[in-house]
């Protein structure tokens, strides 16, 4: 469905004039960069929950409990309470373009995430860097599909997560983002519809069957 009907091409990477439908959101993220970093500044860091162990995400792709994070926006439901609390001028940043996942994403010193692939080709990973150490050294990076990247602060990397990727922080400071998916844009109102449909209320049971039927698989099976 998803590689007949895609109205962005289909590959790894994408730079921002791949995805014109989300002109708005990019630019503004970059804009406001500044104000979602404010605000993530004034949360408890020791309130960053263990990744490890989270039901989509599993035991296989980081084991030494050094990738935290903090949803605000989970498919069907927010994080209100934090929301209101800490999150809010991000938050009407994300509601405004639609964002379906949202999440500040710390890898600590030392942290490796494991190669691992995501399974629905429904949405776009798109991530902001907060806080990102070193951005010059090459020693924070993700892998996509055999090319480093490394994420500079205040601005975007944006990618397909069906493709492997692996993550590493070889530096001594912590690395923060926002992480978020976003629709992929499709070629027709009809698609569009369906792809909303399915990114609500069936892609949680896709990713965690697959994961489960994936268990004893050398690479782990993403969200």
């Amino acid at each position: 469905f998803y590689y007949t009907s895609s109205d962005i091409p289909l590959k790894s990477v994408y730079k921002e004039i791949d995805i014109p439908h989300y002109k708005k959101l990019f630019t503004t993220l970059k804009k406001k960069y500044n104000i979602i970093k404010q605000e993530y500044n004034k949360y408890p860091i020791n309130q960053f929950k263990n990744i490890q162990g989270n039901a989509f995400f599993g035991q296989r792709l980081t084991k030494d409990g050094k990738w935290k994070s903090l949803y605000l926006i989970w498919p069907g439901r927010v994080n209100k309470i934090v929301i209101n609390k800490y999150f809010k001028k991000t938050y009407d940043i994300l509601k405004k373009e639609n964002v379906k996942l949202a999440l500040l994403s710390r890898l600590e010193p030392g942290a490796v995430i494991k190669p691992h692939f995501g399974v629905f080709k429904g949405c776009i990973r798109v991530h902001l860097a907060i806080d990102v150490p070193n951005e010059n050294d090459g020693q924070c990076y993700i892998l996509i599909d055999g090319v480093k990247w490394k994420w500079v602060n205040g601005k975007l990397l944006i990618f397909d997560d069906t493709y492997l990727h692996s993550v590493k922080n070889q530096t001594k400071k912590t690395r923060t983002i926002l992480f978020m998916d976003i629709l992929r844009p499709l070629n027709n109102p009809i698609s569009n519809v369906i792809g909303n449909i399915i990114n609500n209320n069936i892609r949680p049971f896709i990713q965690l069957t697959e994961n489960i039927a994936n268990l004893k698989k050398g690479l782990h099976i993403d969200t």
